[in-house]
């Protein structure tokens, strides 16, 4: 009880409020919609590098608005941001359902990736404006925590909910050649509900007062000292920034090559059902969230930049075992250990970066972070739909744990230098 309390250290009422918002997207997002969205696809008829492509198009939109929507925040504020962009994830959900043409698919997974992304980048400064920066590392790992254990409540409910919209609606579900739940009504049915859980997911946001913005923050300065902050967006930056966010793109590859095909892993190669595979993925998550609470203990024991190297050298590993699992035991505990190393690397990997740039700086920084992991995220799925169609998932997660090893290495060649477990907190 005592270590659960620590987890919340240094969080006032409104990150509380924010986590909770968190963790009703994430159920929704990353739950539901994950279990679903490939099999929903399958039931309309397309294959693995269609469903690649389709996967992959929403970090297009992500890539393409990750900076300007910096900029956005920059001026109209994170929480507010979140907001609007949460209504605009429950809506690219309507034309996924209700007119799933090639076009419409398209649009929607594009629509979903532009909202979704603005959420993603605005969430680390906003968490940065409302922890103090001792309390960062906690912050970012509960912000893991909440968010995962949002994550597989609705993995698990996700493969139950087109069961229960068939036996809602037993007369719409009728096929003569799949059963009732791998029907097109049932997997809209339960892609509906996530989209309306990622609707409501506002609520707690409109229980606080946006936090002062970049813009005002120049304001401030500019009428107590007379004078305007530099430009915070010159080439030099711009230089920094990327260079800095290099390992986000290595990370964002090895991402694009998983989350969007771990549930087909499950079902073709151990032929698994859609319940067995929402159960698995959602302890998966489970225990992928409740290894965050350890985070804190690595950034303490080894400082965050050898931690995440010997982390990101363990979840390689694992992946390796993965590529060569013939025993869906083997199989799933490789992927428990896996999926949950690798996620310990982003509280240790965002303070670093968000840290090294003064606030005026940290939503076009994040936003430009956010591209990069976009941009590795798309290749990837869109390359993996037609690997996995010529060569199967043991050449995949082979190069998987190649990616996760390089990120790890990319991390410590670039932040080894930089004092660990203190805040160089500028500006």
């Amino acid at each position: 009880m005592h270590r659960l309390r620590g987890l919340f250290a240094g969080m006032d009422r409104r990150m509380l409020l924010f986590l909770l918002h968190t963790a009703l997207l994430q159920l929704a997002v990353y739950g539901i919609t994950d279990v679903i969205l490939n099999f929903y696809f399958v039931s309309l008829g397309y294959g693995s590098d269609t469903i690649g492509i389709l996967q992959g198009l929403g970090r297009v939109g992500g890539t393409i608005t990750g900076i300007p929507l910096g900029i956005v925040a920059d001026r109209m504020g994170a929480r507010r941001l979140t907001i609007l962009c949460a209504l605009g994830v429950g809506a690219s959900y309507l034309p996924l359902i209700f007119l799933p043409t090639l076009p419409m698919l398209v649009l929607s997974r594009f629509l979903f990736g532009a909202f979704f992304n603005a959420m993603f980048l605005a969430g680390v400064p906003l968490i940065a404006q409302l922890v103090e920066a001792r309390y960062r590392t906690r912050a970012f790992a509960t912000y893991q925590i909440v968010g995962l254990t949002g994550t597989s409540f609705g993995t698990a409910l996700g493969g139950f909910l087109p069961s229960i919209v068939a036996r809602l609606f037993p007369t719409v579900v009728q096929s003569a050649t799949l059963p009732p739940e791998q029907t097109i009504f049932a997997y809209a049915g339960a892609l509906f509900a996530a989209g309306l859980f990622s609707a409501l997911s506002v609520l707690p946001l409109l229980l606080f007062a946006e936090p002062e913005t970049a813009a005002q923050t120049r304001a401030i300065q500019k009428a107590k000292t007379g004078e305007d902050q530099p430009r915070t967006f010159t080439r030099t930056n711009l230089w920094r920034m990327t260079y800095l966010s290099l390992p986000m793109i290595t990370f964002g590859i090895t991402a694009g090559m998983t989350f969007p095909f771990y549930n087909l892993f499950l079902r073709t190669r151990f032929h698994q059902s859609d319940e067995v595979v929402g159960t698995l993925l959602g302890v998966a998550w489970l225990i992928m969230g409740a290894s965050s609470v350890l985070t804190p203990l690595w950034d303490k024991r080894f400082g965050r930049v050898r931690a995440a190297l010997i982390l990101m050298g363990m979840a390689a590993v694992a992946f390796f075992v993965m590529s060569g699992a013939a025993v869906l035991a083997v199989g799933v505990i490789a992927l428990y250990f896996a999926v949950s190393l690798r996620n310990m690397i982003v509280p240790l990997y965002q303070p670093l970066f968000i840290e090294s740039f003064p606030p005026s700086m940290r939503n076009i920084a994040s936003g430009l972070n956010s591209v990069l992991w976009n941009g590795g995220w798309f290749l990837s799925s869109a390359v993996s739909g037609a690997l996995l169609r010529n060569h199967g998932f043991g050449l995949l997660y082979a190069l998987v744990g190649v990616g996760v090893a390089t990120t790890g290495i990319s991390i410590y060649l670039i932040f080894r230098n930089r004092p660990t477990n203190v805040s160089l907190e500028m500006g």
